[in-house]
Formats: structure tokens, sequence, C-alpha cells
């Protein structure tokens, strides 16, 4: 069978309809969420989340599903949250994301009524798919030629964010919390000027105003001049129409109503520009030019696709693949998994600190990478980077299984070990311990207590330092058992 392969992301419409929905009994669907007849003015949207760091994983599952029910012009009122984990995944790393969720479904209104939550092989990453139903305020309307094009919202703001992930731009902090359309899309619902919404997803605005055009009928030409843009993207963007813009919004309105759009979106603090008009005929147009296909080259290199030259993911990958290698290394991993974490210099945030999204496992073949290396990849292992780092030089941490044999390597190695106080359970006992004292060792020595394993977390300079470190423990530990 000759078949192309799938790209990253969302599969495109044509591509579904040849394969996917001509074998399903599917109900006519919406552009954002789609209709449940049984229940009059009641809408459906699921969505899936996941590749994000792990503190921004239950967030973004709530609001892609619920914002998709709001710009449809209705209210979320009901969730259903699934939430896979990898293997070796911890109770706290299963707690923050629904922690995260809930709050966002608590501030909303909204109920979960079902779910399922489970650990499965073949994962790395941590996957949230979230259903969210809701009830009509009222029913989307036509376009029709003269209304206005507005763009609601800071167009490439996730990709600022996404590229102070991977280090191409300072860190953008907890910009991600503003990363939703939702509570825009919810305050002009009640406008009954606004015809129709659509919120920007992986095909960016372009993508956006060509699904409004395919759906509708209708061609849309806008000018970018007006348009609102995240600062400091520059040169690294080479379309800023065409970047991954989640929490923006198309919205067209009747001319007559546009102010009391503006209006809105002045009160709640969002940006909104006018960029343009429903016109004659199919298709869309920017700048006078006439665009008639989106590709999302975006999407795929800021998700993985392109090698990276930022320094601490790099440095970080080489350390990595020198541990896998190591001969005898899985006598070094805990039964909940091995991370290594590098910082950007004055780090102060967990967006800061890059590591591994999944954990170094022990397997039948020997060690095992889960995930990938990125920033705001690790919790509990940056947690003591960023300690360490107010008090030493220390930017790169590992942890790895404890016990008095390894603790007397690493005395022959010429490190010394701080034991760390059981009584210590969170966030994290050897972050807590090192913010107690006055000075930062090479390694922390956690002998376990009720439900803890035995853990060190040791501390270098760099990864390549700390990787190094492991080679000569497992050499001194080798020679000792023979």
């Amino acid at each position: 069978m000759n078949s192309k392969k799938l790209g990253l992301g969302k599969v495109p419409g044509s591509i579904l309809r040849e394969r996917v929905t001509k074998h399903i009994p599917l109900l006519p669907p919406g552009l954002d969420a789609n209709p449940l007849p049984p229940l009059e003015d009641a809408v459906v949207s699921t969505n899936p989340a996941l590749g994000v760091p792990l503190e921004t994983l239950g967030f973004f599952a709530f609001h892609y599903a619920a914002s998709n029910i709001a710009v449809a012009m209705a209210r979320p009122r009901y969730a259903t949250l699934t939430l896979l984990m990898p293997p070796e995944s911890s109770e706290e790393e299963l707690e923050i994301v629904a922690k995260s969720f809930g709050e966002e479904a608590r501030k909303y209104g909204v109920d979960v009524v079902a779910g399922h939550t489970g650990v499965y092989k073949g994962l790395s990453l941590p996957v949230a798919v979230t259903t969210v139903i809701g009830q009509r305020v009222r029913r989307p309307l036509r376009p029709e030629p003269g209304d206005r094009v507005i763009i609601v919202g800071c167009v490439g703001e996730e990709t600022r964010w996404l590229l102070g992930l991977t280090g191409k731009l300072p860190s953008a902090g907890e910009l991600w919390r503003k990363l939703t359309p939702l509570p825009a899309a919810l305050s002009l619902a009640s406008l009954s000027g606004v015809k129709l919404m659509h919120d920007v997803s992986e095909g960016g605005v372009l993508g956006a105003l060509l699904e409004i055009s395919r759906e509708y009928g209708v061609r849309l030409s806008i000018e970018t001049k007006e348009l609102a843009v995240a600062e400091g993207l520059g040169e690294l963007v080479r379309d800023v129409l065409l970047v991954p813009s989640y929490g923006c919004l198309v919205v067209i309105a009747s001319a007559d109503d546009v102010r009391d759009v503006l209006s809105v979106c002045g009160d709640i603090g969002v940006p909104c520009s006018v960029v343009g008009s429903v016109t004659e005929g199919y298709g869309i147009a920017v700048n006078g030019e006439s665009i008639g296909e989106v590709r999302r080259t975006w999407i795929d290199e800021l998700y993985g696709e392109i090698t990276t030259v930022d320094p601490v993911i790099s440095s970080l990958e080489r350390a990595l693949r020198k541990i896998l290698k190591i001969e005898g290394v899985t006598v070094l991993i805990p039964e909940v998994g091995m991370n290594i974490v590098y910082a950007r210099e004055g780090a102060r945030d967990l967006s800061e600190v890059a590591g591994l999204s999944g954990r170094v496992v022990k397997s039948a073949e020997g060690p095992l990478a889960c995930g990938k290396v990125m920033y705001g990849g690790s919790r509990h292992v940056a947690l003591v980077v960023l300690e360490a780092l107010k008090k030493s030089e220390y930017r790169a941490a590992i942890n790895i299984r404890g016990s008095p044999e390894i603790v007397e390597a690493l005395k022959e190695l010429g490190i010394a070990v701080e034991e760390v106080e059981t009584e210590i359970v969170k966030p994290c006992p050897v972050s807590v311990h090192i913010s107690r004292t006055d000075r930062v060792c090479r390694a922390y020595y956690h002998p376990g207590a009720l439900g803890i394993e035995p853990t060190i977390v040791l501390l270098g300079k760099d990864p390549l330092e700390l990787a190094e470190t492991l080679k000569k423990l497992v050499r001194i530990l080798r020679l000792k058992q023979s």
C-alpha cells in the first residue's frame, strides 16, 4: 500500500473526509463544536492536550475544549476528562494535572461528569483528552458581504511562549495562563452584532480564516498593518499569520456593531484589531494577495521537528546520550525513574530549567529514555537546581537510586554527601533542605520514608559533568561486586 505519512497536529479536513468520516455515522459537524440533536441548543467538543509542560497540561486540557464551546455561542456546562499517563508517572504528577484542570472547571462553573485515568505502556508523555458540552446562548449567523473581520487577541503570543520554552527567546514565564480565547468568547457571545467566532489553532490566523471561508462559502479580505502582534518575534518568524496563536479569535461582526466589540475587548483588557471585511466570492486575500492553502510548517518546527541550537538543550541531550551508553547504568536508576536537568544562567522558575519530559527507566533491553528534552520538562529535580542556584554555581542535577553503598562510592570519588531530613515531603525534600542551609553540597541523600524510596540527587556545573560522575560511580560499584 502506497500511502502518504501524516504530519504532526490536527489531521486536515480533506484527509478526514477521505479516510475517516466516511466510515463513521457522523452527524453534520460544526466549525468548532458539534450540535447534539437530542438536546435542544446543546453543543459538544472534544480536544486532546499533550506535549506541554506538566504544570500547564490541565489548563490547556480544559480550555481547548471549553473555548470551542464558547466560540459556538454557548456556555460550557459539563466536561469529561481522560488522563493517560506514561509508565513510572508519580501520584504527585497526576495531582498536578488534575488540580489545574479542576481549578479552571470551577472558575467557569463547569461540572466534570465522567472520565478515565490510567497509566499505559507505549506512552512517553501524559495525554489529556477533554469533552465539553455546552448550552447555546444563541446561534451563529451566516456572514454577509460588508461584515467586518476582527482579530481578538495578540497574534503570535503562543509562539512567543513556545520559543521561550526552547530557549530561542527569553522565558515568557506564566504567559501561558493568558493563552485562551475563552474569556473573550464568553463576553462577545452576548453581542447580537457578532455573527460568528472561530478560535485560532494549529493553522494560525490564516488557517482560521480559510476554515471560515470554506464553511460559509465567503471571501475574507484583510490587511495586516493594524494587527496586534506579540513583541520579540522579529526575524524568528517568517509569517506571523501562520504561527501558533492560540488565545486569538477571528470574529465576524456587522459593520454597525464593531464599536461594541471594541468596547467589550477594552473592558476585559484584550487587544482587538479590525483587519478587513467579508466580500463577494470565495477564499481569502491578505494585503491584496489571494491565499489558497495554508502550510503548517511552524507547528511542526515548534513541537519538535527541528534540531535545536539552544546550548542548554543540546548539552542536556548530549549528556543523556552518554548516560544511556554507560554499561550497567541501570544500577543507578530508581524505581520512579531518573531525570536530569540543566538551568539557564540566572534561572528563576521552572520554565527556565530544561529536563526530560518523561524519565529514564529500566527496561529488559537496558536504560530507556521516555519523553523529550524541553524547558519545563521536570519538576522535582528542577526545584533542586533552582534552590541551589541561589547559593552556588551548580546549574545541573540528576536523581539516582539511593543506598549506603552508593553513598560510600560517592565518598570514594571525593564527593561529600549530606543526608536530608525524612520528615520533609513536599514539594521536594532536597530543595526544602537546601533552602534551610547556608551552603550547597554536591550530593544529597534521602534515606526514604513511607511510600518514598531512597534517592540521591547529584549537582554539577553542567550535565556532561554529571554523566562522567555516573560513569565513575558505576565502575566503582562493579569493582566492589567483583
